[in-house]
């Protein structure tokens, strides 16, 4: 049960990154 869990908040976590790196992405051929 605790294993699901922390499984789930590194998937929340990864989705995040993912997301950050695209915006970021994004930033800079928006500035570019």
């Amino acid at each position: 049960m605790i294993f699901q869990a922390l499984e789930q908040e590194l998937f929340y976590l990864l989705k995040i990154n993912v997301f950050i790196k695209e915006s970021i992405d994004l930033g800079f051929k928006l500035m570019l």
